[in-house]
């Protein structure tokens, strides 16, 4: 049978309250791990403004403009967190062998694998994430570097963050039908990019700045917009990009992972 959109929605709006049930059962734990998530996020930041007070700037970026960018990536990583996050898991699926139950059911298996959980903790990071961009942003409008308008662009811009973080994250767990470990990879396609996007990308070499524009495209979820809205350059494509980027990432990993998955093999067990 084949499924319509509004099936899978319907599933995840089942999933995120079935999630929500099950979390709320153990009210202690998921209050203290909602707030440790929170404190994880807020202490970074805090470091990194430490660096700034110190420096004031970076690559002529202040406190306020970073806040941005790092709140953008962060909401970026608290919805790929609340909604895609077995993606990360994939390895102990295929060492395991529990992808043989996800092929057999009868929905695409991306989607099956990321039906398998909803994590409602990570609601804390993305409200953090807003918090934080949110209150750089409307410094930056006070002052008259932003325009009202860019509020609402900024509000939803996380969408293709997430969108391309998923793509990522795909991407590399493809990479597991052929190499089956492959947790380590994730330093290197996920945390050391998202790292790097809360920073100005013009700080770091020009291979880098290469990656973040291409293989893994981490710059399109903050910094190409951000840097146009701020008049530190760019065009108006700057502003559209993250869309199609977005999209065109989806799609090469959703392939990479077709073609990955014809070269499964079970573990057997």
């Amino acid at each position: 049978m084949k499924r319509r959109p509004a099936d899978y929605w319907r599933l995840f709006g089942f999933l995120l309250r079935s999630g929500l049930r099950e979390r709320m059962q153990y009210k202690a734990n998921f209050l203290i791990t909602t707030i440790f998530r929170v404190l994880s996020v807020l202490i970074d930041f805090v470091l990194l403004a430490v660096i700034l007070a110190r420096f004031r700037v970076i690559d002529g970026w202040d406190l306020a403009e970073v806040a941005v960018l790092y709140g953008l990536v962060s909401v970026s990583r608290g919805l790929f967190d609340l909604l895609a996050r077995e993606l990360e898991q994939f390895e102990k699926y295929l060492v395991s062998g529990d992808y043989d139950g996800i092929l057999v059911r009868p929905w695409p298996t991306v989607f099956g694998l990321l039906a398998r959980k909803v994590d409602v903790t990570r609601l804390g990071m993305l409200l953090q994430g807003f918090a934080i961009g949110g209150s750089g942003a409307v410094l930056l409008v006070r002052r008259g570097s932003l325009a009202w308008p860019a509020l609402a662009y900024l509000a939803v811009l996380p969408l293709c963050g997430a969108a391309i973080l998923v793509a990522v994250a795909m991407g590399t767990a493809a990479l597991g039908f052929w190499l089956v470990r492959i947790d380590e990879f994730y330093v290197f396609t996920m945390y050391a990019p998202m790292t790097a996007a809360v920073y100005p990308i013009s700080i770091y070499p020009g291979w880098l700045r290469g990656l973040l524009h291409t293989v893994v495209p981490m710059a399109f979820a903050g910094y190409v917009p951000v840097n146009y809205l701020l008049g530190k350059g760019g065009n108006g494509w700057s502003l559209l990009a993250p869309l199609p980027v977005a999209v065109l990432a989806l799609w090469l990993a959703h392939r990479l992972w077709l073609w990955g998955e014809r070269h499964y093999h079970s573990t057997g067990t």
